[in-house]
């Protein structure tokens, strides 16, 4: 597969905005495989993968055709990119490090396309893989950069100087002269940084602005020889200040700490601005050297930002080159349920933020808690594993927080619990609803104030652990229920992962089957490839109440019996059976069904049940439409009209 990249700018910078503009119908033009467009003011980016080239203007006219941009759009003002050059973009949008814009106006525009194109089946697992270790690197560079802290724009340079000058913006006064094009801009950013005040010091019969949106917040004042007493921030754009009113507020403001910013215009009395006391005057061409400063650091940062990026291309192809399309540090899945997991684990994994797995027995959140910490900056840190539920609870307390010798009955030394082991690294606590009352006051004062006590000992320890907690029980009812304190649940519950069930994920089933085929048949050495049609119609027919282990299980077994290639209905734990009519169907087609076979299966006998209702089955089957009928073009299924009953 290759990936194409394309962005096309606006002919008229004067037209509105295009965000939110839809994603566009590719497949009856063009033969990409998934697809995402990414809609930002007077800018259109699209990625596509697709296994042949794609023409630019081909693109173009789609989307214009489409109404997903306008006529005005030009190939003039165009650039691509091919393969390493799309990927690279595709992370730098990601990272938000794309242009000089505001990151966090590229992110949430690139965020929101994706989720669009993911909503209408048009990301598969490119795009999927893509976007996980692209939200997994926008954090990194937030937590191991000052790019995101590091104003370029007039607007937040102005408001980080006065947080600087005048200790901080909240609660200070603004007096706004004169008119400029980024003032609107500049007010609201004062009013975000808690302004009380705002003033506007008008010329003669000059209150128009005040109108607009942008200056409704702002109080109007006849032009005057005095500015408020409580103003601290002056702004001064063209056509200025007199003299008169700067004096007076020269002398209104002696004992206080006062800020000029003079955009646009010459200060007057400029010598005797410099020997004010208390008062700190900047013009436009002051203002410019920081930016200068700022954009040269913004540089330093994203220079080493893009290291990382080129170290997550090659870590792409590496990925694609192994096949494994559908895992996620060590996770299977491509329900969209995990997906949301995966996406979401990337953004959370590198702060240290408390997370609650919950989940039926079975459903792999341990897996999830060891990705957390695999993606985490304490990924080479120790990982310590603790059942809550399978520990005494007399030993329970000695275990997580350890003791000194002679506390208890059989302390013949001092031990150390499993959060002093773990220190800087992260601790997993599993079915954390069996843990005793008494010892949940202790996990809470950990959560709270990171430190602990050694049964036996009033010295308290410091220790840096982050905490993952995971349960198959209702913790909210539990509280409701005096059985668990709801001060500590609501500290753990800061991030919620719920595990879906294996019954609620049946598109994820051939996926794991073959790869613990793959993985048991390699530790018993054998070569076990594929199930017959009995054992695969009672695999897909089975609920699996034990979930993803009790899959691996069987699968386990079914290897260890299995004669030659093939996995037969006996080799299976014992299971419900299907119905004698479908293994007679199966049967008088094949001998042995092959895992794609058996999707496809799945994906027609879906649509039977919906009577060919496409939107309700991709519900069913939890896929986007354009998914569905996708993989019908590839299993060369007619789609006439009499049968699709939309």
């Amino acid at each position: 597969m290759k990936i194409f990249w394309y962005q096309f700018r606006l002919d008229d910078p004067a037209k509105p905005q295009v965000a939110g503009s839809p994603q566009p119908n590719l497949i009856p033009a063009i033969d990409a495989k998934e697809w995402l467009i990414v809609h930002r003011a007077q800018t259109v980016e699209a990625f596509l993968i697709s296994a042949s080239a794609i023409d630019a203007k081909s693109v173009l006219d789609l989307l214009v055709e489409q109404s997903c941009i306008p006529e005005t759009f030009k190939t003039a003002s165009m650039q691509k990119g091919t393969d390493r050059r799309a990927i690279q973009r595709f992370f730098e949008m990601a990272a938000g490090i794309a242009g000089n814009g505001d990151h966090e106006d590229i992110l949430k525009a690139f965020y929101d396309g994706f989720h669009q194109a993911a909503g209408d089946g048009n990301a598969g697992p490119f795009l999927h893989r893509l976007f996980q270790r692209g939200m997994w690197l926008h954090e990194r560079v937030r937590q191991e950069t000052p790019f995101y802290q590091i104003p370029v724009e007039e607007a937040p340079i102005v408001i980080d100087l006065a947080n600087k000058i005048l200790g901080s913006v909240e609660n200070s006064s603004l007096c706004v002269c004169g008119l400029d094009p980024l003032l609107p801009d500049m007010i609201e950013a004062f009013r975000n940084a808690g302004c009380k005040r705002n003033y506007y010091l008008s010329s003669p019969n000059d209150h128009s602005p005040l109108q607009d949106p942008p200056f409704r917040s702002l109080q109007a004042l006849p032009i005057q020889e005095t500015v408020p007493d409580d103003v601290n921030i002056l702004l001064i754009y063209p056509p200025g200040i007199n003299d008169a009113v700067l004096k007076t507020f020269l002398r209104s403001g002696d004992r206080r700490t006062r800020l000029v910013l003079a955009l646009g215009v010459d200060l007057p009395q400029n010598s005797k601005l410099k020997r004010a006391r208390g008062l700190y005057a900047y013009n436009r061409s002051d203002i410019g050297q920081i930016v200068a400063l700022n954009k040269a650091e913004r540089a330093k940062a994203a220079g080493e930002v893009k290291r990382w990026i080129s170290g997550e291309i090659d870590a792409f192809y590496q990925w694609q080159e192994r096949g494994d399309h559908f895992q996620f540090a060590g996770i299977i899945g491509r329900n969209h349920q995990m997906l949301k997991i995966f996406e979401l684990t990337s953004r959370i994994a590198q702060s240290n933020i408390t997370v609650l797995i919950d989940g039926e027995s079975g459903t792999g959140k341990e897996l999830v808690a060891r990705a957390i910490h695999s993606l985490s900056n304490r990924a080479h840190k120790p990982f310590r594993v603790l059942n809550c539920g399978a520990i005494p609870e007399n030993l329970l307390e000695s275990e997580l927080f350890g003791h000194v010798r002679g506390s208890f009955t059989g302390a013949v030394a001092n031990k150390q619990g499993l959060f002093e082991a773990a220190h800087q690294g992260t601790i997993f606590l599993d079915e954390i609803g069996e843990m005793p009352m008494h010892l949940q006051v202790k996990l809470l004062r950990f959560l709270q104030q990171g430190e602990i006590k050694r049964v036996g000992s009033n010295e308290t320890i410091q220790v840096d652990v982050r905490v993952l907690a995971a349960t198959n029980k209702d913790l909210l009812e539990m509280t409701r229920q005096d059985h668990f304190r709801s001060d500590l649940y609501y500290r753990l519950n800061v991030i919620e992962l719920t595990i879906p069930a294996l019954r609620e994920r049946p598109e994820d089933i051939p996926l794991l089957v073959n790869h613990f085929l793959k993985h048991y048949s390699k530790k018993f050495r054998k070569n076990v490839k594929r199930l017959d049609h009995e054992a695969a119609a009672a695999i897909r027919d089975y609920d699996w109440p034990g979930n993803v282990r009790e899959l691996e299980n069987a699968m386990e077994r079914a290897v260890a019996l299995a004669i030659g290639p093939t996995v037969a209905l006996r080799d299976l734990p014992l299971m419900p059976c299907p119905s004698g009519d479908e293994v007679a169907t199966s049967a008088a087609s094949h001998d042995e069904i092959t895992l794609k076979e058996m999707e496809k299966r799945h994906i027609l006998q879906t649509l039977e049940n919906c009577d060919w209702n496409y939107e309700v089955a991709a519900k069913r089957l939890a896929i986007g439409r354009t998914t569905l009928w996708r993989k019908l073009r590839e299993y060369k299924v007619e789609t006439t009209s009499d049968k699709a009953k939309e």
